[in-house]
């Protein structure tokens, strides 16, 4: 390592260069900076010239815990904060803990919780989107606000709606399902809805045809049907 030390005041405030394996610089200013600091603007500049930079935080037991990549690399073996600026990938959790995120709102609010284990505490009176990795559940909802799943077509037109709170319908949603009145509605925007029942070996047993108005059950062709006949024959033995 060299010992050439240079100050320099540069156009954007005073600045120091380790001229060597060590370089201190900005890498615009110097082709042989790999690490700069600009004391006038608060700036850590890190990489450059060839080199990715990364930057490696450690814990008391000179584990690495957080490692910020700006190349394509790996994360350390210890490491349990992960940014990756080539992938744009950022990895939380393992060594011992698993990882999480949590969003807040304008008002410091907790909103929504990413988990990957189950050994994180939820602050169930403020969040509103909860995904746990490890039970596979999402939670939707609470804290004033009801839930909602809203799946689009090919078209970006709303076709399923799955509304906790039975709040606005688009009119061009063909399955809604409204857990504040319990009910289900399908069919709409040009489809009649149908509701089908299988038994165990995958036979269908009952079709709720919503175009026909009709229900067929088992092997019987059509209730419908099936019940004008029997009026017709009670009819004829009241005459």
């Amino acid at each position: 390592m060299t010992s050439d030390i240079v100050f320099d005041e540069g156009t954007l405030g005073p600045e120091v260069s380790l001229v060597g394996d060590w370089m201190w610089g900005r890498p615009e200013r110097d082709s042989r900076a790999t690490l700069g600091v600009g004391l006038a603007r608060g700036d850590l500049n890190v990489g450059g010239n060839g080199t990715d930079g990364d930057l490696h935080l450690f814990d008391r037991g000179n584990e690495i815990r957080v490692h910020l990549d700006s190349g394509d690399g790996a994360a350390e073996g210890t490491a349990r904060v992960y940014l990756d600026g080539g992938s744009g990938n950022a990895l939380l959790g393992g060594e011992g803990q698993d990882g999480d995120l949590v969003l807040e709102d304008g008002e410091n609010v907790e909103r929504i919780q990413l988990d990957s284990g189950t050994g994180s505490p939820v602050k169930w009176e403020q969040v509103r989107v909860y995904l746990n990795g490890a039970d596979s559940d999402i939670v939707l909802g609470g804290d004033g606000r009801d839930g909602d799943i809203v799946v689009q077509d090919q078209a970006d037109r709303n076709r399923i709606h799955v509304d906790g709170g039975g709040g606005h319908v688009d009119r061009r949603v063909r399955v809604h399902l409204d857990g504040s009145d319990g009910d289900a509605t399908l069919g709409g925007d040009g489809r009649g809805g149908d509701l089908r029942l299988r038994d165990g070996d995958g036979n269908e047993r009952v079709h709720v045809d919503g175009d026909a108005g009709d229900i067929r059950v088992g092997p019987i062709e059509s209730l419908v049907t099936r019940i004008r006949e029997l009026e017709r024959r009670v009819a004829e033995l009241e005459d």
